[in-house]
């Protein structure tokens, strides 16, 4: 009886180390394919014909999901081939099948390059020209440039971010949010779409800022205006709290910040028990902003900026104090 279970035994080892040798093998085999389906993809994009090095590039990603350089070169050919969007499409797939911190990071340097990139020098002076004219606080050429660019790369990210830019300063916030959300469908990486987006969204959806804004203040390294948006949107969540509890430990780290301080004492002032909190950050600010006035190293439009801050601190100032008499 013995004797014989050991028999069984062994052969069910025997099978189950055959059906593991198949299976490595034709993993194995998988893997040489969906190289080779790469190296001659590679070569059929040096020829330029890019719809039989794309066919390729998707057979080695059939092949090997998890394969990065495939999925890179099917954004770069797609790219060269005038289909940025499609390209960019498939990196958002690669993110979606590889776990590996080093083929990720290359997916996403990847995809930040190729939704930047240029296909004619004729529409990069347009932007150029739509940048100057922004400068210049000529907006209306500015919107002219920037729209003639589009026309020609209706996708490239930089274009689209600047335009959103002149919409905004031109008041026309609608137009930029659809400008924005265009943006974000071909890169959510980027951080000036995703903050542009995030302050856009602050006063229909709150919880939007929050959602979009949490992986620019979930690494350590948060600026002062990111900082302030997300305690704004936290407050009008109606978690003021934790709007404070969130901007005040980075206001005490950095003691450059001056707007948060502001904000800091608007939030305390909203909280019954937390006048002379208010008052402190309130008080702090209007020393703060009074020597960036006297240092003469703001330009007209930040001087206009930190006087009407100034005159709002003082009106809430005054209720605060109103209250501690």
């Amino acid at each position: 009886m013995g004797k014989s279970f050991s028999i069984k035994l062994i052969g069910v080892f025997c099978l189950l180390f055959f059906i593991c040798s198949k299976s490595e093998a034709a993993t194995k085999g998988k893997l040489a394919l969906a190289i080779q389906s790469y190296t001659k993809g590679v070569e059929l994009t040096e020829k330029k014909k890019w719809q039989e090095a794309l066919d390729l590039f998707e057979k080695s990603i059939e092949l090997n999901p998890t394969y990065v350089a495939s999925y890179i070169e099917f954004a770069r050919t797609a790219v060269l081939s005038g289909k940025r969007t499609l390209g960019l499409e498939k990196i958002v797939e690669g993110l979606e099948q590889v776990k590996s911190k080093e083929g990720r990071d290359s997916l996403l340097k990847e995809r930040d390059n190729l939704s930047e990139v240029f296909y004619t020098n004729d529409t990069f002076q347009k932007f150029q020209s739509g940048l100057n004219y922004f400068k210049l606080d000529r907006n209306v050429a500015a919107i002219e440039a920037l729209e003639s660019a589009l026309k020609t790369e209706p996708d490239n990210l930089l274009i689209l971010i600047a335009y959103a830019r002149v919409l905004v300063k031109e008041q026309r916030y609608k137009d930029s949010m659809v400008i924005l959300e265009r943006a974000f469908f071909l890169n959510n990486n980027n951080k000036d779409v995703r903050f542009m987006l995030a302050e856009g969204s602050l006063e229909m959806s709150p919880e939007r800022t929050i959602q979009l804004l949490r992986p620019m203040v979930s690494l350590g390294m948060t600026e002062e205006k990111t900082a302030i948006l997300n305690a704004r949107a936290l407050s009008a969540s109606k978690r003021n709290k934790e709007a404070i509890d969130f901007l005040k430990p980075l206001v005490d780290e950095h003691s450059s910040w001056v707007f948060s301080q502001l904000w800091l004492g608007k939030f305390y002032s909203l909280e019954a028990d937390d006048s002379w909190s208010a008052r402190k950050y309130l008080m702090t600010f209007q020393k703060r902003a009074e020597s960036e006035l006297n240092s003469n190293k703001l330009s007209e439009e930040e001087k206009a900026i930190y006087k009407t801050s100034m005159d709002e601190a003082a009106i809430i100032l005054n209720r605060v104090n109103d209250l501690l008499e």
